[in-house]
């Protein structure tokens, strides 16, 4: 519930500035990412709020001696289903718009102009680099991701193989002691 509260202050954020901004900043899409990027941020939110109430709610009323449901506990789990399918979906549209804006961001930065309102690439300084700051999590995300993919990758290929030995062993004297 805190990451939920923490992503829905920060796509209130990234939805206001945007927003402030947004007839502003005429040359490039920063302004345009901030609201797209809030907007999913705060139904994100939403979606894990509903997805956690209906799961707390149906574990009340699903006990350890509740032997029969009834049909509100079905709609219940049904509705926990789909906030957590709709949770999902929306965090890989927060990415594929966070790539999108990555994109954007870094290719509308050589030509970006913060000093003459009239310019054709103008855009306030705080927007554009609002913009910026919001990307953080993608980058450390794609720098992270493979990090930990390769230290996994190792720790299984290290460590794995003597695991799978001794489950063998184990099983050969399983096998042994039946017969």
């Amino acid at each position: 519930m805190l990451m939920a509260a923490l992503h829905m202050g920060f796509g209130i954020s990234l939805l206001v500035i945007g927003a402030k901004y947004h007839d502003k900043c005429v040359g490039n899409d920063a302004t345009l990412f901030l609201v797209v990027g809030g907007t999913i941020m705060i139904l994100m939110s939403l979606a894990t709020l509903v997805a956690y109430l209906a799961k707390s709610e149906l574990n009340r009323r699903i006990g350890p001696h509740t032997y029969h449901l009834l049909d509100s506990s079905y709609t219940l789990a049904l509705l926990f289903s789909i906030a957590e399918a709709v949770e999902k979906l929306l965090i890989l549209g927060f990415l594929a718009a966070s790539i999108w804006g990555a994109v954007n961001f870094f290719g509308a930065y050589s030509t970006w102009e913060s000093e003459d309102v009239h310019h054709q690439f103008y855009c306030p300084p705080k927007a554009f680099w609002f913009s910026a700051k919001s990307l953080v999590p993608l980058v450390i995300l794609l720098v992270v991701c493979p990090l930990l993919c390769c230290a996994l990758c190792i720790a299984t290929f290290c460590c794995g193989e003597g695991e799978s030995q001794r489950t063998e062993q184990e099983e050969m004297k399983d096998e042994e002691e039946t017969v």
